[in-house]
């Protein structure tokens, strides 16, 4: 029997664009699905504090008026971090995550920034790849601490 070819969505073409508090329902179902969503976290709330500290790196790709992508970028005055970074499972594989770390990373260095960290679950072989193919090196033996007992 002849192998099917896997159904792709048709794309029209996307783009990035900042968050708006619009968004946040259609992102904390896509972090949830991607398993970026933390337990005792309201997301409506994390939306509202990003907006106040940093709202021009919080980023979302839209394609056909559907959030597919987030980023997330920091700025410390000396690290520029990268976090949250979520592409709808339909919509993987072709270029999205790339394209929104490009950008938040070339905002982030508007702002000074030269020396970029992300933050990976360790599980995430996919994440890893992704970066390491972007020129980032994997530091297997850095933990992360926190003192509100969640991760993340």
């Amino acid at each position: 029997m002849a192998k099917l070819p896997k159904i792709v969505p048709k794309m029209s073409k996307g783009k990035i664009r900042k968050f708006t508090m619009k968004d946040y329902k259609e992102i904390a179902g896509l972090w949830q699905k991607e398993g970026l969503a933390e337990k005792n976290e309201s997301p409506k709330e994390v939306f509202i504090e990003q907006q106040k500290v940093a709202k021009d790196l919080f980023l979302v790709y839209e394609i056909d008026k559907k959030v597919v992508g987030t980023v997330i970028g920091g700025w410390d005055g000396w690290r520029a971090w990268i976090y949250r970074i979520a592409v709808d499972p339909e919509y993987q594989r072709k270029g999205i995550a790339s394209k929104l770390i490009a950008e938040v990373t070339r905002r982030l260095s508007a702002k000074g920034g030269k020396k970029f960290r992300a933050l990976i679950v360790s599980d995430n072989a996919v994440s890893k790849a992704l970066f390491k193919s972007l020129g980032f090196s994997i530091h297997e033996n850095i933990l992360m601490a926190a003192k509100d007992g969640d991760c993340c």
